[in-house]
């Protein structure tokens, strides 16, 4: 299994159901219906929102909402919800439900190998569940000690220990307020006062009370921060530990949690927050799941177009984490996530994201049009805005809206991932518990997938995954030079995008991108000598479609959403490798292309 451009369907488990309802396990003809989905939309690969046991703590946030259950909340990291086990008893003994489980996650997983598809599992590996048992042991051990110092007759004392910001570690009696600002607490030290005193130090971020702390420096939310700062979460989670009860050698949390997903057969791995991780922590582990699995496939979320807590500065770090492949040094991060759901056609900024993504990672950037951390879909966004609008015609802009930025998001980068739902134009469906159900999300798909349906886009989506696969641009770094107008008071934007070889760094073509910058204002028209499209196949030779093609001299061309024209560079010559791809292309009655895949 090679890279292939990654069309990457995103599902939200909750939305989905239990495991048993989609694996395919439970059928006499093993099939998934979720992996049929999927392959009718043209993507080659799922990734999947976690899969395992979270939180089973509420919090309230800023604005007084309650939120439940968050799935990026992992209290078991080796174990599945119990609301998407297999097993039909929720009750049922958990090691049974386990073992169910991972039977129909494996016949999944293979199902999706056979099928040349890669399913992605999500890492988070920047905090836990408070309810995590890790976390809850260390509070423990915490108090423990605390209540032993108190209880003891001669006097005892208790320092901080911290690391300030040379790195070096230290003792002090108290930590004021404005020791936040330079220095972090990663233990404490006790014992008799004259005496030599013990140290214990954290997996996690604590205050000055030893509150755990979540991503933002806040007690009493569900999640709780690693403490980067301290040594003892480098050993515990990443290098190794003995159990102090068994006196068994284990390898680091985190690799323990890569070796169940393998075992598992997943074949990529997310990144959650991926530049909070040290580059160190990121290197060790991804060359640890690369020597387990050479055909692991990583992607990281970067975020880099939100002003987030150090994510400027912390982003172009990532270009630090490096594996050794076949003795040759490379990126350990594949394709790092653009921000492109918050990018506009005219917007500059993503020309320098973009470059930012390919120095950081193997083939450069990922888009999407939205994500589940977006407080609403691009669907939801449109509707609020063209609320005045006659129902039929703001159906119809939200359509092109989407299949806009879906047009944009799919080909200013190697890869592009989108949320299970966008293929109908869905509302946002959360992570928390409260967000969604499988009940609401089969009476969207009933209500909306008739194939008459303005919302549904399923047709046009397609159209774009196989337009990309087609440019067989699979080993490219995709990357936009330049966006304006067409011209003068045209509605038309061109987005020039730039083909590289990450290989040879041979320039392998141009993709010229035609977007419709105000699609709610109807087609724009495309000036005649911006209407010839040329896909490229194995053989770098012309395959000749009507793909949006001029029929005629003076026939107008109108576009509603997007249109694009590649133009393969002459002196590119593809690197010969043995697991080529040939792309067939079959002409249908119908407008758009059939594009049959099959691996050599």
């Amino acid at each position: 299994m090679r890279n292939t451009n990654p069309i990457i369907y995103n599902v939200n488990p909750r939305k989905i159901g239990p495991i048993r309802e989609w694996s395919g396990a439970n059928r006499a003809d093993g099939i998934s219906p979720l992996i049929k989905r999927a392959q009718r939309l043209g993507y080659n690969a799922i990734w999947f929102n976690p899969l395992t046991a979270p939180t089973r703590i509420s919090f309230r946030d800023d604005h007084q909402q309650t939120h439940s259950r968050s799935l990026y909340a992992i209290r078991n990291h080796f174990r599945f919800s119990a609301e998407l086990s297999a097993h039909p008893n929720p009750a049922a003994p958990s090691y049974i439900r386990s073992f169910l489980d991972r039977i129909h996650i494996k016949h999944f997983n293979q199902k999706m190998a056979e099928q040349g598809m890669r399913s992605i599992s999500d890492k988070v590996f920047n905090h836990v569940a408070r309810d995590n048992p890790i976390v809850v042991e260390e509070d423990q051990e915490i108090q423990n000690i605390l209540s032993y110092c108190m209880q003891q007759e001669d006097l005892h004392t208790v320092n901080y220990l911290v690391i300030d910001e040379n790195g070096q570690e230290q003792e002090q009696e108290n930590f004021p307020i404005e020791d936040y600002k330079t220095k972090k607490i990663i233990g404490l030290s006790f014992g008799k006062e004259g005496e030599e005193l013990k140290r214990f130090r954290f997996k996690f971020c604590r205050n000055h009370n030893f509150e755990a702390l979540n991503y933002h420096g806040m007690p009493e939310y569900d999640t709780v921060q690693i403490n980067y700062a301290s040594p003892a979460s480098y050993d515990f989670f990443v290098k190794g530990y003995t159990n102090d009860t068994t006196g068994e050698t284990k390898p680091g949390y985190w690799k323990q949690v890569i070796d169940n997903d393998i075992d598992l057969g997943f074949t990529g791995l997310r990144f959650d927050i991926a530049y909070k991780i040290p580059t160190p922590w990121l290197s060790e582990l991804i060359q640890y799941a690369h020597d387990r699995q050479p055909e692991i496939m990583t992607i990281a979320e970067t975020l880099a177009g939100v002003d987030d807590i150090g994510a400027k500065e912390l982003i172009p770090k990532l270009a630090e984490a490096k594996i050794i492949v076949d003795g040759v040094e490379r990126p350990a991060i594949d394709h790092a996530m653009l921000s492109t759901y918050w990018a506009g056609p005219l917007d500059g900024w993503l020309i320098d994201e973009g470059k930012l993504m390919a120095g950081i990672s193997r083939y450069g950037g990922a888009g999407s049009p939205d994500n589940h951390d977006t407080q609403g879909t691009v669907a939801q966004n449109i509707a609020k805005m063209l609320e005045h609008y006659a129902p039929e015609d703001k159906e119809r802009a939200i359509a092109d809206i989407c299949v806009r930025d879906y047009a944009l998001a799919a080909l200013v980068g190697n890869a592009h991932y989108a949320q299970m739902g966008y293929e109908v134009c869905a509302d946002q469906a959360g992570v928390f518990e409260e967000d969604t159900n499988p009940k609401q999300w089969r009476a969207l798909l009933a209500e909306r997938e008739a194939p008459d349906h303005p919302l549904n886009i399923s047709e046009r989506l397609l159209e774009i995954n196989k337009f990309k696969t087609s440019l067989n641009a699979d080993n490219a770094i995709f990357q936009l030079e330049s966006t304006a107008p067409l011209s003068e008071g045209s509605n038309l934007v061109k987005m020039v995008i730039s083909l590289t070889d990450q290989e040879t760094k041979q320039h392998m073509g141009t993709l010229d991108l035609f977007i419709n910058n105000k699609p709610e204002w109807g087609p724009a028209e495309l000036p005649n000598e911006n209407t010839a499209l040329t896909l490229m196949d194995e053989t770098n030779s012309v395959l000749k479609t009507d793909f949006k093609r001029r029929t005629a001299p003076d026939e107008k061309t109108f576009i509603r959403s997007w249109q694009a024209i590649y133009n393969p560079d002459p002196d590119y010559i593809p690197k010969p490798r043995p697991d080529k791809i040939r792309y067939v292309v079959e002409q249908e009655q119908t407008p758009s292309m059939e594009a049959v895949f099959q691996v050599a």
